[in-house]
């Protein structure tokens, strides 16, 4: 969708006069003020965020000269406090020193985290109160408090600020009195109300604030409220209002019907309940920016006033055309007319998703400033519009699900679209070739120069002043809806993306070569059309694309060896075509499903390809395996020849079709497994005559198959794999009849209405291994059977049942080794496992209290996953067993007894509260592999490294967001052996991970694989990620770290991402780093380091994130290769840093030449 957006803009605190010293008392005020805050970067939202207090020096004498400080140039108190956006985090009492800088004219603490709290970031959203302390500030003019955790009651001393002009507030509750108290502010300029939900009418009070020239109520929800439109008809000086989520009444007060109102220059209701277009607004001769979108509106579209510039009537149920009139709004920047019922034929300009008929008019061509044209899923009918071509700035052009015809021509002069990055002319009736000279013409998507582009986003801003040194302007995102990776998304458009979608016409003849020279290409879809020849090999130099459909066409020919160089590949789809030979293997290529290459006949993965023949003879085959090969095509009805065959595997094939029936006359199988293919159908019933097969594997059935009815009768069934799209009714008496089974998998993809009831499994004495996945699990017995013993479980699996609580008959399974109850609701304390187990995962529950010394008697225990929990306490001193329990609310020290744990490759204990010295101890794990310890309250020096206590196998080493202090640790990061292994090759898709192997029978088995994630900051990000072999990382952020950087970190030439941000780092950055060619990314950021940037760095060519923001660095940013891709805020706060991305451009002198070499138009 649109999304509009209002800010306030100001004047800086940049004075051109000599600044004054400060106060010392409010020096001290403020320095504590500081450091009743700690620093954290998700304290903050907005983009551009930074940690302004970082600056400030309790050393230095003039406070006035601190970033966000502003000070009376006579007087030197401080008038000005603007930490907004800061990435503060902690609270704000009543005592804090901010109440003592009495002469504070203006305070901005919007875009902060002011709620101290131990909850998970995740999950807080309980705001803490707003002080009443603010009404001593009664000097204030503008106080901004959006966004930042402040809630509950707004205080009624705040009313005592009656100088105010600016005062923005959100997370009103519903009942809080600020309303009744508003109107005592009559010197409000700007007004921002952001509640939670609104019930009742909009006070007259309201009404007193005659000032106020700017007014935003929004609401979140939309509660019993209504605002009354004719409380505004008194404030003569609005003249901007912004309404949103609230029931908005043109009914007007008895004696108040002829109101008149203030001359708007900006109205905007969306989604204010409105059912007819206000009549009040036909009069409104100023009105520039009017948004009505998703109400109500019917009947035909309203005509806005003659001064519009932007109007958005979107998401209503306005019919009818649209009338010439509209071709007289002169000043019209911005239409959107998307999502009604319009119809006719169009008329200058609109956008998607109606009824719109006729050709595009061409008086569109007089649109010289126009960038966009989005008018698919309409009934539009013309040929290609070549003559947008003239169109000097023309951008995007969707012209997608309309009745567009013909061929395209050759391209005329000055028509050669130079300017477009989205060309979506899909769904259409166009033919002939390719149009080889338009895509020749495509200058702006063979831009080399990318970086510039990064992360910046085409829109459209209107500005308007509200008084002198305040204003707001309205930024309309450009969004369209394309088909992008196979699936139809709604996308906002950034300046480096480059899309071309010409499927579901009938173009046919070859793909041009010259495609391949559109390097600024991110998706190309060429699908279902009618094309022929080969794969061009030049689409290998498309290093930027992400989408490739190339499907349901008549490709031949070898799929090129050169794609393999996509890096950023993913997806790829060139189904059904004719192509032959090899796939090419490695890279991307491995990630790829199998439905994307299938209906190739010709085309292999795998050295076994082709299809089953008919079997016209009996035959004395016994055994026939084609599992995991690239078989496809239908099972043959004839394979019932084969009468001696006892096993018939074809596990991960490519079958389609229905299972056939006459599969039920091979009486000798024993085993038949059919998973993981494209079978429909129901499963037949005649496969109740193998009453010999002691394995049995089927998916994909159906809610009402009735196999679940008949399954009962293979009593000889020893495993059994049944896979259901969908669950309903309850589990079948009849399973109950499976006397010898002794593995059993019921996984439903989505949770039904269905109940799996547990005695069912009470009589099958041989089951030890249950899967059950998506399903409601009941453990409420039937009548008669409350005291149902259960089978001896080896194995249990229930996560995602809906189990509400730990299942009481789990304590007498003597036997369990591994248990699963991940994903459920369970509450309570946490439950304690059979004495044997070996993998127990109760993650993403409810479970809280502390872990019990119970824990350190399971001695078995190999893998233990607690975490997404609300557990508590100190870990057990005596804890000797592997943990995943982060993200909980662990205390105290780090259990020495871990240090037994000679077999440890992971621990992951972030988001807790446990207060520790660097565990070196940790060391003496010889195959430790993982190590998180952020977000605690860890502290100290790392010192000296002691003998066999080396970390030599850790290639995950997360220490942000603690106390630690000192150098960095030399001699640690110089023991770090596998972040220096140089045969990177060899562990590419190798992923760490836990396998535990379980025999069935003699032959047959099972086995649990378990993935080994973490929770990292990577590239800027928080990501959940798994772990590759070849994945070294190190963060080492949010600490006090000092001194410099050690060039031996250079040696650590496997590392993937380093980030030393938010530490106290000075000195150069180190030349060695340009050896960390694995390199892809790396923070330095808000740090005090110096010097210039080394041009060594140019050499790091997967280099995808670098941010060096607020340092000290000098000089010039080395130019091309990565550095182009580099967004300027990832330089700004060095003052002395020039070059791009900065407007600050070197002098010739500082100029360095870029490594490769550019080309500028004459």
């Amino acid at each position: 969708m649109i999304t509009i957006l209002l800010h306030v803009s100001t004047a800086g605190y940049i004075p051109t006069y000599k600044q004054p010293s400060c106060q010392e008392d409010e020096k001290w005020a403020l320095w504590q003020f500081k450091e009743s805050f700690v620093v954290d970067k998700f304290a903050s939202s907005y983009e551009g965020a930074y940690p302004k207090v970082l600056q400030w020096n309790k050393n230095a004498s003039n406070c006035c000269l601190w970033d966000g400080i502003r000070c009376d140039k006579e007087t030197g108190h401080v008038i000005g406090l603007d930490v907004s956006s800061g990435c503060l985090f902690g609270s704000i009492n009543s005592n804090s020193t901010l109440f003592n800088l009495l002469h504070l004219q203006r305070l901005n603490l919007a875009d902060n985290d002011f709620n101290y709290s131990q909850i998970p970031y995740a999950i807080r959203e309980f705001p803490g109160p707003i002080p009443s302390s603010l009404g001593k500030l009664t000097e204030l003019t503008k106080l901004d408090l959006r966004e930042n955790s402040l809630g509950g009651y707004v205080p009624s001393s705040l009313q005592n600020l009656t100088r105010l002009k600016h005062l923005g507030v959100d997370d009103i509750q519903k009942s809080d009195p600020i309303l009744s108290w508003i109107g005592n502010l009559t010197q409000l300029v700007i007004l921002f109300l952001h509640q939670n939900e609104f019930y009742g009418t909009t006070p007259q009070s309201l009404s007193k604030l005659m000032n106020l020239k700017f007014l935003s109520l929004v609401v979140d929800n939309l509660g019993h409220g209504m605002v009354k439109f004719d409380v505004f008809s008194k404030m003569r000086s609005l003249s901007m209002l912004d309404l949103k989520n609230i029931d908005t009444s043109f009914q007007f007060e008895k004696g108040n019907m002829n109101a008149s109102f203030p001359k708007f220059k900006v109205l905007l209701m969306s989604s204010c309940n409105l059912i007819e277009f206000p009549d009040f607004l036909r009069n409104q001769s100023k009105l520039e920016s009017l948004s009505l979108a998703v109400n109500m509106l019917r009947g035909p579209l309203p005509i806005p006033p003659p001064l519009i510039k932007e109007f958005d009537v979107s998401k209503n149920m306005l019919s009818g055309e649209i009338l010439p009139h509209y071709c007289s709004l002169t000043s019209l920047d911005y239409l959107n007319l998307s999502g009604n019922n319009l119809s006719g034929n169009l008329a200058l300009l609109d956008l998607s998703d109606n009824k719109l008929q006729g050709q595009l008019p061409r008086s569109l061509s007089n649109c010289k400033k126009f960038e966009g044209l989005v008018v698919s899923k309409n009934q539009l009918i013309d040929v290609f519009p070549s003559w947008l071509g003239a169109l000097p700035y023309l951008r995007v052009m969707v012209l997608s699900h309309n009745g567009f015809y013909g061929a395209i021509g050759k391209v005329e002069k000055d028509l050669e679209f130079t300017k477009l990055q989205v060309m979506d002319l899909s769904f259409n009736n166009f033919v002939g070739e390719l149009p080889s000279e338009y895509i020749s013409s495509l200058n702006y998507m063979k831009d080399t120069d990318v970086a510039s582009k990064i992360r910046s986003y085409m829109n459209f801003i209107t500005s308007y002043n509200v008084t002198k040194d305040r204003g707001v302007y309205i930024l309309i995102w450009y969004w369209v809806e394309v088909t992008l990776k196979g699936r139809e998304t709604h996308t906002t458009i950034q300046n480096n993306f480059a899309f071309i979608d010409l499927s579901s016409n009938k173009f046919e003849g070859e793909i041009p070569e010259l495609v391949g020279n559109l390097t600024a290409l991110c998706s190309l879809n060429l699908s279902n059309n009618m094309l022929t020849g080969p794969i061009p090999t030049s689409l290998g130099n498309l290093k930027e694309l992400e989408s490739l459909d190339l499907s349901n066409n008549n490709l031949s020919g070898k799929i090129p060896q050169q794609m393999n160089q996509l890096a950023f590949l993913a997806y790829l789809n060139v189904s059904h075509n004719n192509l032959i030979g090899p796939i090419p293997q490695g890279t991307q290529f491995n990630t790829f499903e199998s439905s994307l290459f299938e209906g190739n006949l010709e085309l292999s993965n795998e050295n076994l390809t082709g299809y089953l023949p008919e079997f016209h003879q009996n035959s004395p085959l016994k055994s026939l395996v084609l599992s995991s090969t690239r078989f496809s095509g239908s099972l043959p009805s004839s394979i019932e020849n084969l009468h001696s065959l006892d096993e018939f595997n074809a596990h991960r094939c490519h079958f389609s079709g229905p299972i056939p029936s006459s599969l039920g006359k091979l009486t000798e199988l024993t085993k038949l497994d059919l998973r993981e293919n494209s079978l429909s159908g129901y499963v037949p019933s005649s496969l109740q005559n193998l009453t010999r097969l002691k394995h049995l594997g089927v998916d994909d059935i159906q809610k009402s198959d009735p196999i679940l009815s008949w399954i009962g009768n293979l009593t000889q069934l020893v495993i059994l794999f049944l896979h259901q799209n969908e669950f309903y009714g309850t589990t079948p008496q009849s399973l109950s009849k499976l006397m010898n089974l002794k593995f059993l998998s019921l996984v439903v993809d989505n949770l039904g209405h269905g109940m799996v009831k547990f005695d069912v499994f009470s009589k099958m004495r041989s089951l030890s291994m249950l899967d059950l996945k998506n399903i409601d699990t009941s453990f409420q017995f039937e009548k008669g059977n409350m005291n149902a013993s259960f089978p001896k479980f080896k194995v249990l699996l229930t996560s995602s049942c809906n189990l509400i609580e730990f299942p009481d008959f789990l304590r007498n399974q003597s036997k369990l080794e591994s248990l699963s109850l991940a994903g459920n609701m369970l509450r309570g304390p946490l439950p304690i496992p059979p004495p044997l187990i070996k993998e127990f995962d109760v993650s993403k529950n409810m479970l809280s209290g502390e872990i019990l010394p119970h824990y350190c008697s399971l001695t078995s225990l190999d893998y233990l996953d607690l975490s997404g929990n609300n557990l508590s306490g100190e870990i057990p001193a005596c804890f000797e067993n592997p943990s995943h329990s982060f993200d909980n609310k662990l205390q105290g020290q780090l259990p020495r007894s871990l240090s037994n744990c000679k077999k440890f490759e992971g621990l992951v204990v972030s988001k807790n509260q446990l207060i520790d010295v660097f565990p070196s101890w940790l060391g003496a794990l010889p195959y430790l592999r993982v190590m998180v310890l952020s977000h605690n309250g860890f502290y100290g020096a790392i010192g000296k490294v002691e003998k066999d206590l080396e970390f030599t196998k850790l290639q995950v080493m997360d220490l942000s967001f603690n106390n630690f202090v000192g150098e960095l640790p030399s001699e640690y990061i110089s023991s770090l052996n596998s972040m220096k292994d140089t045969d990177v090759a060899s562990k590419i898709r190798s992923y760490m991970n836990f396998i535990t192997s379980y025999n069935v029978t003699k032959d047959r088995g099972v086995y649990i694989l378990i993935w080994y994630w973490v929770e990292v900051t990577l590239k800027g990000r928080e990501t959940h990620t798994t772990i590759q072999n070849n994945f070294a990382f190190i963060d080492l952020s949010s600490n006090k770290f000092e001194g410099e950087i050690p060039e031996l970190v250079g040696n650590l030439t496997a590392l993937c991402s380093l980030n030393l941000s938010n530490n106290m780092l000075t000195g150069p950055i180190p030349t060695s780093l340009g050896n960390l060619k694995e390199l892809e990314s790396l923070d330095l950021s808000n740090n005090n380091l110096s010097g210039k940037i080394p041009q060594q760095m140019n050499q790091l060519a997967f280099l995808a994130y670098l941010n060096v923001s607020h340092n000290n660095l000098i000089g010039p940013i080395p130019q091309g290769t990565q550095f182009n891709t580099f967004e300027s805020s990832l330089f700004e706060g060095n003052l002395e840093l020039c070059g791009k991305p900065l407007l600050n451009q070197c002098e010739n002198s500082q100029a360095l030449p870029p490594t490769h070499a550019t080309f500028e138009d004459q």
